[in-house]
């Protein structure tokens, strides 16, 4: 059973300093995603905003465009 300290400890400071690199790469892909997700919220928010608005803003233009129906009175034969 060979001791070879020196080796063992190359190949955990090695072992140490490959994953610190992958934090770092985890956190950057992490921010990316996170980023598209907040864009595509953004835009998913912002766009029904503008498609009930316009039909909101459509239904009170068309109301005022058009007068309301003069009632009627049915008569009674009898």
């Amino acid at each position: 059973m060979a001791r070879d300290f020196d080796r063992s400890y190359e190949l955990m400071t090695d072992a140490f300093q490959r994953l610190k690199k992958g934090q770092g790469e985890a956190v950057r892909v992490k921010d990316a995603a996170l980023a598209w997700i907040y864009l595509l919220e953004w835009l998913t928010v912002t766009a029904t905003l503008m498609v009930t608005g316009s039909i909101l803003w459509t239904l009170m233009v068309r109301r005022r465009l058009y007068r309301e129906a003069w009632s009627t009175r049915i008569l009674d034969s009898g």
